[in-house]
């Protein structure tokens, strides 16, 4: 199998407030899955399946596995929970304003095609991340776009 062309410029913790903010969002059990959970094999039962696998729809996962692409894993690390934070971390050191998602789109590593996808993702990060106080969201009245990114109440605590 061909390995997905993946950027290089993949972004890592690199300050220690950012570490800091990867370890709360551990404990907060924001943290994205690093590792692929072992892989059952059942024999085959009176529900319909092969030797391959069940061929019942509701049974299929939809995680993380070792068919996981290239992209999907790329797309995890990045835009996950953990991602998305630091990238929102270096904009606010770095005094970029407003902060909006597709600033953060924009300046983070993407792979070709997938500019959708990586928004939704990141869209998606955005909104635990409020939900669990490591940063609040200003909106625009009309639209409720999100219009700039603050750090929340967690942050509080370290700074």
């Amino acid at each position: 199998a061909e390995k997905e062309n993946i950027p290089q410029n993949k972004q890592l913790p690199s300050t220690e407030l950012e570490r800091n903010a990867t370890a709360m969002l551990q404990e907060a059990g924001l943290a994205d899955m690093q590792t692929c959970e072992p892989i059952e094999v059942e024999t085959l039962t009176e529900s319909s399946g092969t030797p391959l696998g069940s061929l019942d729809r509701t049974k299929v996962s939809l995680g993380d596995s070792e068919r996981t692409t290239d992209s999907k894993r790329f797309i995890l690390d990045q835009w996950g929970t953990e991602g998305t934070m630091v990238k929102i971390l270096q904009n606010i050191k770095e005094g970029t304003r407003p902060i909006t998602i597709h600033k953060l789109i924009m300046n983070g590593p993407t792979t070709p095609g997938k500019h959708n996808i990586i928004a939704a993702r990141c869209f998606s990060s955005v909104l635990k991340l409020k939900q669990c106080g490591f940063i609040q969201v200003r909106k625009d009245p009309q639209t409720l776009e999100i219009t700039d990114i603050f750090l929340g109440r967690q942050f509080d605590k370290i700074m």
